[in-house]
């Protein structure tokens, strides 16, 4: 499960159902960068069918607004809208009620969370509005937005699901392999690196049909965490040392749709690490090897050893 101020959340990916807390997660990136834009002013839910071929959603008359006379499921926003504002802070979620503001997860990085468990409500073009995006199917999620100081504010699109079908039963206990492989091995110290680990899932259930099986085949990989150990072979120095644990990187990782678990690793953070700075580290460059930690079901997994070679 995934965790916004340690609060469990399902990520959009996750086939979320109808009564599910839905994180909604969007990464805002200029020239290839990750950034925090200047001002986020709403993020407002429309249902796809009801506006399918709807310019007024992303067309002119909404570039420094939303068009008036469409009916929004949900809408939220802040006190604020400056991002530097400590009511982005992820501290602020807490579930309830009151929960529909947007939140800063890191750089680029910001989530709100449409919560089918309470009544949660927002402001739209100056009237309050419920929560009513309580029907299946498909979502609009419209990120009102500056990227820079001084530019008009512009609308950013994103797409969910929700759906009723994650319920189901079967007459026996699901039987579950993954595995798990580092894609990149080498890498130049220094660089700031997305180390990628795909996750492989497999349903040994002989009786169970594809259909049921077909629900594991992305999407199911939470509370993912890597573990980084830098390798030594000298006599004098601590065989294994530690320079990222699973509780350093818990909050830090993050999982693709297609089960890929991914981490942003700066390189040059080794010449600072502690252990660097006693000596224990034995020089920043050399062997590594990297585990990662993730849970499927009511299982939680930890890799064998997958090695990493940093020059």
């Amino acid at each position: 499960m995934a965790k916004l101020n340690n609060h469990d959340v399902v990520d959009r990916h996750n086939r979320p159902a109808l009564n599910s807390r839905v994180q909604l997660k969007t990464y805002f990136l200029n020239d290839g960068a990750y950034i925090d834009p200047v001002d986020i002013s709403s993020v407002t839910i429309f249902p796809v069918d009801a506006n399918r071929g709807n310019n007024t959603i992303i067309g002119p008359a909404a570039q420094d607004g939303i068009a008036s006379g469409l009916s929004p499921k949900m809408v939220f926003s802040n006190s604020s809208i400056d991002t530097t504002d400590d009511a982005f802070l992820e501290s602020n979620y807490t579930p309830g009620t009151n929960a529909s503001g947007i939140f800063r997860l890191a750089q680029g990085k910001y989530a709100v969370v449409l919560d089918g468990q309470v009544d949660l409500s927002g402001v739209f073009q100056g009237s309050a509005i419920a929560n009513t995006a309580s029907a299946t199917g498909q979502y609009i999620d419209a990120w009102q937005v500056r990227l820079k100081a001084g530019n008009s504010m512009q609308l950013l699109l994103g797409l969910f699901n929700l759906y009723n079908d994650t319920f189901m039963s079967i007459t026996e206990p699901v039987l579950l392999h993954s595995s798990a492989r580092l894609q990149t091995k080498k890498y130049q110290l220094g660089s700031t690196i997305q180390l990628k680990v795909p996750v492989d899932v497999t349903i040994a259930n002989e009786g169970l049909d594809e259909a049921f099986k077909n629900t594991f085949k992305e999407g199911i990989v939470t509370s993912a965490s890597m573990e980084i150990v830098k390798e030594n072979h000298t006599n004098n120095l601590a065989s294994r040392v530690t320079v990222s644990a699973f509780s350093d990187t818990s909050g830090l990782v993050d999982v693709s749709p297609e089960d890929i678990i991914l981490h942003l690793w700066d390189t040059d953070d080794l010449l600072t690490h502690a252990s660097a700075l006693d000596g224990t580290l034995g020089g920043p460059s050399g062997d590594f090897y990297l585990r990662v930690k993730y849970t499927i079901l009511n299982q939680e997994f930890i890799s064998e050893r997958m090695p990493l070679q940093l020059r």
